[in-house]
């Protein structure tokens, strides 16, 4: 709808995975990637939404630095 295109770096590294292992350490890189870029870039927060899949959202988590007081 707006327009945006799926990376195609990130596409191939995506599609080159040979286990699901593999696909959800190579996404939840990128996803972590963009947040800290936003953050930097100093967005006040993040909003994400992982339709029910705890496992991508552990693994995003996990990925980012912890916040300082």
């Amino acid at each position: 709808m707006a327009g945006a295109r799926f990376p195609t770096a990130l596409a191939e590294r995506v599609e080159a995975t040979t286990s699901p292992e593999d696909r959800l350490a190579v996404v939840a890189d990128a996803a972590a990637e963009l947040c800290v870029d936003l953050l930097e870039g100093g967005v006040p927060g993040l909003h994400l939404y992982f339709l029910n899949r705890s496992d991508v959202a552990t693994a995003v988590f996990g990925r980012l630095p912890r916040p300082r007081d």
